[in-house]
Order: C-alpha cells, then sequence, then structure tokens
C-alpha cells in the first residue's frame, strides 16, 4: 500500500471512527431518556428524572460532532467512489432527502427543545416530546440502512424507457419495493438495539466509576437501570445481527463472501460445456447468482443463456 492510500484509508476510518460511536450514543440517549421519565413518573423517583436531565444536555454537543464527522465521510465518499456516489444519489434521492430533514430541520431544534423544556412542561407531555424526538432521530439511521439493504441486494431497480438515453432507458427505484429488501429489517434492528446496547454499556460503566468515589443514590440507580437495559438490548442485538448476517448470505453473496472470507456454498462451480475454460468460472458465478431463492432479479438473461 503506498503512502497515499494508507493516508486516505487512514482519514476515512479516523471518521468513521468518531461519527459511528457519537452518532450511536444519540441514538441511544433519545430512547432512554424518556424511559428514565416514564420509569420515574410511575415510581414517583425524582432521581430518574434528575438522571435524565443530567444526560440530555450533552445530546446536542454530541450530536452536533457526529454530524459534522457524516459530512466529512460524504465528501471521502463522493471523492474516492465518484460513480458510486453519483448513481446512490440519482438513484436514492428521496431517501437521502428524508435523512437530511429529519436530521437537520427537525432533531436539532427538538434536541435542544426536549433539553430546555425540562422542568417546564408536564410530565406526561414531556415523555412523549422524548419519544417523538426518539422515533425522528431513528428514522435518520432507517433510511441510511436502507441505503445499505439496497447496495447488498437491489430490490426495487426499475428500468424506464427514454428514446433520449443512450441505452434506451433509465433507471430508477420503486421505494415501496426497495422497502421490502430482505437484508433491511434485520439490519435496521440491529442498528437500534445496538445504539442502545453501546450507550448503555458506556454510561453504566461511568456511572459505575463514579460510584466507587461517590456513593449516592443517584449513580446507584443510574448504574443499575444501565446495567440492565444493556444486558436486555444487547441480547436483541445479537439476535437481530445473527439473522442479518443470515439474510445477508442468503440474498447478497458478494458481500457474504466479503464477510465470511468464502463463498456461499450456492456459488458452487458447475461444469460448463458451450464455454471457453477460461469463461466458465466468472459465468459460474453469475449462474449461481440467480437462481434459485438468492437474487433472482441479477444476471437472470446470463443464467437463461447457459441452459
Amino acid at each position: 500500500m503506498d503512502a497515499v492510500t494508507a493516508i486516505t484509508v487512514g482519514l476515512i476510518a479516523w471518521a468513521f471512527a468518531v461519527h459511528l460511536p457519537l452518532v450511536y450514543t444519540v441514538l441511544g440517549l433519545t430512547w432512554l431518556l424518556p424511559t428514565l421519565e416514564l420509569i420515574g413518573l410511575r415510581t414517583k423517583r425524582d432521581v430518574y428524572f434528575d438522571i435524565a436531565k443530567g444526560l440530555s444536555r450533552y445530546l446536542i454537543f454530541i450530536y452536533a460532532i457526529g454530524g459534522v464527522f457524516g459530512t466529512i465521510i460524504t465528501v471521502f465518499l463522493a471523492g474516492l467512489m465518484p460513480v458510486f456516489t453519483n448513481a446512490a444519489g440519482v438513484l436514492l434521492w428521496p431517501v437521502w432527502g428524508v435523512a437530511i430533514v429529519f436530521g437537520v430541520a427537525l432533531s436539532l431544534p427538538l434536541i435542544g427543545f426536549y433539553y430546555r423544556s425540562f422542568g417546564k412542561m408536564d410530565d406526561q407531555k414531556h415523555i412523549a416530546l422524548g419519544y417523538g424526538l426518539a422515533v425522528v432521530t431513528t428514522v435518520i439511521p432507517a433510511m441510511f440502512r436502507l441505503v445499505f439493504a439496497f447496495i447488498n441486494d437491489p430490490v426495487g431497480v426499475i428500468a424506464k424507457p427514454d428514446p433520449n438515453s443512450i441505452v434506451g432507458f433509465d433507471l430508477g427505484v420503486n421505494l415501496w419495493q426497495a422497502l421490502g429488501n430482505p437484508t433491511y429489517p434485520p439490519l435496521f434492528l440491529a442498528t437500534l438495539f445496538g445504539a442502545i446496547a453501546f450507550t448503555a454499556v458506556l454510561i453504566s460503566a461511568i456511572y459505575a466509576w463514579r460510584y466507587a468515589s461517590y456513593k449516592t443514590e443517584y449513580y446507584a440507580v443510574g448504574r443499575s437501570f444501565f446495567t440492565k437495559t444493556a444486558l436486555v438490548a444487547g441480547v436483541l442485538y445479537a439476535i437481530f445481527a445473527a439473522w442479518y448476517l443470515y439474510a445477508v448470505y442468503q440474498y447478497s453473496p458478494t458481500v457474504a463472501w466479503s464477510i465470511f472470507g468464502s463463498q456461499p456454498s450456492y456459488l458452487a462451480l458447475e461444469p460448463c460445456a458451450r464455454l471457453p475454460a477460461g469463461a466458465e468460472p466468472l459465468l459460474d458465478v453469475l449462474h449461481g447468482y440467480s437462481v434459485g431463492p438468492h437474487n433472482p432479479r441479477l444476471f437472470g438473461r446470463i443464467a437463461e443463456g447457459r441452459q
């Protein structure tokens, strides 16, 4: 690896290393904070409200820094993979648009309003506001995970006749069909519960460290809540992550090959009598990619041609 490539890879890795933990923390907090308030309301213990308010002050800073590094990643992708970035932007522009609207126009002001309204709003209304913020914030990774699922398996791609096009058609995406991507539900759910588990583990560790020096109810209650939440969310994350790996194995052989280090079993090569020996490996891969339940949408014509 030459120096320029090494620096480029290092920079984008650094951007991801900063962006992902921060946005996962924001996503986790938006669900955990109103849950703390709800428990406080039902148990009539103010300490839960105090914990929620104390943590909410960090939301806007974490979100802002994570968003900046998300923009840095986009710039890197546009520079390093312009064709891919352009194609993904053109085909999935409504998805990007929804993510931007919810990420900038809705989430940022709601985070500020949620923090500023602590103690100034009826508890039940403030809890509803908190869960509303959680839903709005969750839309952002939901849209990006739809893009990632589309990369796994381009469900919903359609060809629209266009006499002005060089090839005679333009590509588009049926978003309703794209939402039915088999890799999308487990990917989204693993992201959500992974974020909650990650955030709970992080805060539980901090509260346990603080409790060792200050044996107060504040840190004891917080440590207990976040530890239990981390265990539950962690188990759910493991279930959905396993489901996602299974779905990728079944529907996205190239990604599965990259993850597991070997080709899926259903891509086993078959003898081909009609073609030159040098063309057999590539055609067999394409054929395996097109037949059966794995991915019938791609290379169907090639599969038909060899039969």
